[in-house]
């Protein structure tokens, strides 16, 4: 059942309430001595006395409510709401609220209904716009939400990225150090191994040459030796 028919079925049920009340209201005052000017007329007079012949005091309208305070034949000496009182024919009176200013009554009471109605409807819609843009800010929210955590996650993973190429780096690093000082320790060696392979070879000529020296200086003994045996 849509939301529709149960508002009308509400509005319905308000106005029959209304009615039984304002009928309730009526039987209460009438018993009371509370009378309306029927709609028998359009308007009637209050005398100063109980007959036509009698000076006007004023006009009453039908509707207007007044307070009974005594009969004397087809007259009614009646009191207004504002203390004023005055003699009227009976016949203009009555018990009930006069149809017609019920019908008005309740016109004018449908068109307030109408009109919160009305309001309650602009109300709603505005509600309901409100409660789209509510809905579109949340999900916009939510988009946002996701799209930070994303970002986290991937700050998080390129974190722990990091954390690895900064752990191999140094590994890397401490590794290439490590080779660096062994690279000096064989071209260290390297050096000392060519100056003593230089020396070696320096010290090779040097004996060959004093060898070659020494060599040369026995034969020249032994000729001159030779040549001075030849001559004795």
């Amino acid at each position: 059942m849509s939301k529709e028919p149960r508002k009308r079925g509400h509005w319905k049920a308000s106005a029959v309430l209304f009615l039984l009340s304002l009928i309730l209201f009526v039987g209460s005052e009438a018993s009371a001595g509370k009378l309306y000017v029927s709609d028998t007329t359009l308007e009637t007079v209050l005398r100063t006395g109980p007959g036509v012949t009698y000076r006007i005091n004023t006009s009453v309208d039908v509707g207007t409510e007044v307070t009974l305070l005594k009969e004397e034949n087809d007259w009614a000496n009646v009191a207004l709401g504002d203390g004023r009182t005055g003699w009227m024919p009976k016949k203009y009176l009555s018990g009930e609220l006069p149809r017609r200013i019920v019908a008005e009554r309740l016109a004018v009471e449908n068109k307030t209904l109408r009109a919160e109605i009305n309001q309650f409807s602009r109300g709603k819609q505005e509600l309901t716009e409100e409660l789209n843009r509510l809905k579109k800010e949340v999900e916009g929210r939510r988009q946002e939400i996701a799209s930070v955590r994303q970002e986290y996650e991937s700050l998080k993973k390129g974190a722990a990225d990091y954390l690895s190429l900064k752990t191999a780096f140094g590994e890397v690093t401490t590794e290439a150090k490590e080779n660096k000082e062994k690279l000096q320790e064989i071209q260290q060696g390297y050096t000392d191994l060519k100056s003593s392979a230089d020396l070696k070879w320096f010290l090779a000529g040097v004996g060959t040459l004093m060898f070659a020296w020494l060599l040369g200086f026995l034969m020249s003994r032994i000729r001159r030796r030779r040549d001075s045996g030849l001559y004795r």
